[in-house]
């Protein structure tokens, strides 16, 4: 029986039964009755009174009673009984996790992310081949409230990989994420990638300086390492944003070195005057670095 044959039939069973006598009834019986004439918590009772007394609970008990204590967000009592009926019959598969993932979603939609976290993973346990790629998105977010940012981004490049382009901005997030952990040059990769998709302008001018903060990073740790042509590449990332504008003459001070060390004087000349227009004083450090740096240019040159 398919996911959704058996979801119709819990409704239509409790509906049929509804009319049964209540002299006589066992507590199956009784609790389907409950349930076609909308009493969920008694229905709950009778079915948790049916399976303390049976030795082995049918299979249509498990499901039903899993199903109410999802609907009570008791995930442990639901895992217990939806475990049990997996272990009882694997063609069950499939509707348990659909039925983990209907009220993950559900619960997502609520606010209730942490119950829906749990849903998710239990759905994962039930049905381990199963595409979860929309949800992954919903628990990339939850984690990256929590704040766990490993986490988010494991969930945010699941969905991208099963569910590419369904949440366009969870690009960004995903970036962010990658941005807090310090991983520089992979946040600048999804920052320009979900600038080159397009946004909201907002979300998009937020963007631009956060990825231009990340290719500066990026940049400085790969002078350090003297890997220059990177250095540059991330340089001239930044410079196209225009963003973080406070950086700017750092930036251009910094292509000036490379330039400089590469053999490009004019170059190295060229970013050193961009320096002294950017800088916020004539007073300031890297001023007074830029006037030395083309002063040795232009003595050189001369020589």
């Amino acid at each position: 029986m398919g996911c959704s044959s058996r979801l119709r039939a819990l409704a239509l069973g409790s509906v049929l039964l509804a009319g049964c006598a209540a002299a006589g009834e066992d507590h199956l019986t009784k609790g389907d009755r409950f349930l076609g004439d909308g009493k969920v918590a008694d229905a709950r009772a009778e079915y948790r009174i049916a399976l303390r007394e049976s030795r082995r609970p049918p299979e249509e008990l498990l499901w039903k009673l899993g199903l109410l204590d999802l609907d009570e967000r008791d995930l442990t009592s639901a895992r217990a009984e939806l475990d049990a009926l997996l272990k009882r019959d694997a063609s069950w598969r499939q509707p348990v996790a659909h039925a983990y993932l209907l009220f993950a979603a559900r619960w997502f939609k609520a606010g209730d992310s942490f119950n829906a976290v749990l849903a998710v993973q239990a759905a994962r346990t039930a049905q381990p081949g199963a595409n979860l790629g929309p949800f992954a998105y919903d628990v990339g977010d939850a984690y990256f409230e929590q704040p766990d940012y490993e986490r988010a981004v494991e969930q945010y490049l699941a969905g991208i990989s099963m569910a590419p382009g369904l949440d366009p901005a969870a690009r960004y997030r995903l970036a962010l994420a990658l941005d807090r952990l310090g991983r520089w040059p992979q946040a600048v990769r999804h920052y320009r990638a979900f600038l080159a998709q397009g946004g909201r302008a907002a979300d998009t001018r937020e963007a631009r300086y956060h990825l231009g903060e990340a290719a500066f990073r990026t940049a400085q740790a790969s002078f350090l390492e003297h890997r220059y042509e990177d250095a540059l590449e991330n340089l001239e990332v930044m410079l196209e944003s225009g963003e973080p504008e406070t950086r700017l003459d750092d930036a251009w001070f910094l292509v000036g070195e490379l330039r400089y060390r590469g053999g490009d004087e004019p170059g190295a000349e060229a970013a050193f005057v961009k320096v002294l227009e950017l800088a916020p004083s004539s007073s300031s450090r890297l001023y007074g670095d830029a006037e030395r740096r083309l002063l040795d240019i232009r003595i050189g040159g001369a020589s």
